[in-house]
């Protein structure tokens, strides 16, 4: 670790080359790439519940024009 210089926390360091701050904390660094497959799957549950429930209303229009028109003709 020639290259990096300790901070104020724990587990983080800096690169002396770019600036960058390096966290070295592997069950952290685990627990980010963790939430953020949880927060995707998430989005994509909410984006296939809003689709079906889009396309529940045109089932249920559709119905509704299917069933009116039984009446009328």
């Amino acid at each position: 670790m020639e290259n990096y210089a300790k901070t104020n926390v724990p587990g983080l360091y800096r690169d002396l080359n770019t600036n960058a701050v390096i966290n070295t904390n592997d069950l952290e660094y685990q627990q980010v790439l963790i939430a953020r497959k949880k927060s995707k799957e998430i989005s994509n549950i909410t984006s296939e519940v809003y689709t079906l429930k889009q396309e529940m209303s045109e089932i249920k229009n559709l119905l509704m024009v299917l069933i009116n028109g039984k009446d009328n003709g």
